[in-house]
């Protein structure tokens, strides 16, 4: 390998170690995130291990075309979160730079550096997730709110739901007496209640809504906007989550940009009794890699064994919880079943 190629993939390494070390003091220090401080000092690590392959020669400062040129960008930074985010951005440039021009000759470099790559971009996600995403990806209980098909008042159900340990609430107004003014008006009582007890609040079917409402996110049935249509209104503002039947709507879901899945009915249900159960087995059609997953439809009690012997799920529910006599003790019950397993991440 040529001694030009050598002093780039030198330079590109250290430039690597420093700003993955710059990046694990803020998550030490700063953001107080010991898994992700841990990943990036095991990361820092990795590359000094693959540095090896590289052997030593001296470094021409002098030479070098862009010494004495630093972009005024480069010259301030906002905040702490601001710093930080440039360094794992750095420290990814880094890594690409090197894993170029290490197939020139360090074919084995070439791939650690790769992996290093996409472990930096997992620990840039995790690092700076946003909270309600966060709180999403690690819920077994999902509750469907649909005042429509409860006997009581819907902010008390919501009171009561929380109380029980619901983890997502989304609130599914459904016919022609719910006006977007009065859907608006029950979101803006059941908003803060989800803030306080930490736990996302999504709004069923309408973009335009939940972001007028400030929900963490909109639940996408198959005949409702696209994906790419609802990300075209919201960007990242809104978290989204699809309602999937079948394993073609399964597979063309998760190559688009969501953030949970939806899966049933897997039972029989009043929320779609036009539509007939999918049954248990489609749980198994989730690829590896899918987002949080939900199975949806006719789950209760007695049931929910069934979906959980099927694999690492959560579950959403509306009649469980919203049509039971003690809605308070429905949903503790049923968080008590789920968190017998794993937590996930």
């Amino acid at each position: 390998m040529q001694a030009p190629v050598l002093r780039l993939l030198d330079a590109a390494l250290n430039r690597a170690r420093e700003a993955a070390r710059s990046a694990e003091d803020y998550a030490r220090f700063i953001a107080s995130d010991a898994q992700a401080a841990r990943r990036l000092k095991d990361l820092r690590q990795a590359l000094g291990r693959a540095g090896r392959a590289v052997p030593p020669h001296a470094r021409d400062v002098a030479s070098d075309a862009l010494k004495a040129h630093t972009p005024p960008a480069e010259t301030r930074r906002r905040d702490p979160q601001d710093a930080a985010t440039a360094s794992l951005k750095r420290l990814q440039e880094a890594l690409r730079s090197v894993e170029e021009f290490a197939k020139l000759g360090q074919t084995a470099l070439s791939a650690e550096a790769k992996r290093l790559r996409f472990e930096a971009y997992r620990i840039e996600t995790a690092l700076f997730l946003p909270p309600a995403l966060g709180a999403l990806r690690a819920a077994r209980l999902y509750a469907v709110l649909s005042p429509e098909l409860m006997p009581g008042d819907p902010l008390r159900g919501a009171k009561e739901a929380l109380a029980g340990g619901v983890q997502v609430l989304q609130l599914r107004c459904k016919g022609p007496a719910w006006t977007d003014r009065r859907v608006l008006a029950l979101a803006a009582h059941i908003l803060p209640l989800c803030r306080r007890h930490g736990v996302p609040f999504f709004l069923n079917n309408r973009t335009d809504l939940a972001l007028a409402a400030g929900a963490d996110g909109v639940h996408l049935s198959q005949s409702d906007l696209s994906v790419p249509q609802a990300r075209a209104l919201a960007g990242r503002r809104l978290l989204i989550g699809v309602s999937t039947h079948t394993p073609t709507q399964i597979r063309q879901a998760c190559r688009q940009e969501i953030d949970y899945l939806a899966v049933g009915p897997v039972f029989p249900t009043l929320t779609k009794p036009h539509r007939g159960a999918v049954g248990l087995g489609l749980l198994g059609r989730i690829p590896a890699g899918a987002p949080a997953v939900f199975a949806i439809g006719g789950i209760e009690r007695g049931n929910v064994g069934k979906v959980l012997a099927r694999g690492d799920f959560g579950i959403a529910v509306t009649g469980a919880i919203f049509r039971a006599r003690g809605l308070r003790a429905a949903a503790r019950d049923l968080r008590r079943r789920l968190t017998r397993l794993p937590a996930r991440g």
